[in-house]
């Protein structure tokens, strides 16, 4: 059985905190998105990402998209993705995470894709 490695840095957290939590101006606000996008072999890598608002694409005159926390793990089951967010979690110095909808509380925008076990699939989301 493969266990669930969850990777974050340091300034990912800060610019998590900066852009996504409720005190951010709202100018500067983003969301933190949620997805179990790639299959590697028999493992899934989920990844949070945000835009940037600190930064400017000349071309686009946009903020970019950066890279938070990723987890690789083995399955798909809540008990995994409570993990991935409860370490999360931590790392924002211990907000909570609401378990009934894997929302981040304390004023953290987060979203994601129709992944089932991500809107908790004992039917409590």
């Amino acid at each position: 059985m493969f266990v669930a490695k969850v990777s974050e840095r340091s300034d990912q957290i800060d610019d998590i905190r900066m852009f996504c939590c409720g005190g951010a101006p709202a100018n500067m606000r983003s969301v933190l998105a949620v997805e179990r996008t790639f299959n590697l072999s028999s493992l899934f890598v989920t990844v949070t990402v945000f835009r940037h608002h600190k930064v400017v694409r000349k071309s686009t005159q946009q903020a970019p998209i950066f890279l938070g926390p990723v987890m690789l793990h083995g399955d798909r089951k809540f008990a995994t993705y409570l993990n991935f967010f409860s370490t999360a979690c931590g790392a924002l110095n211990g907000k909570c995470v609401d378990t009934a909808e894997f929302r981040f509380v304390d004023g953290v925008i987060t979203g994601s894709d129709e992944e089932s076990a991500l809107r908790d699939d004992r039917g409590l989301g």
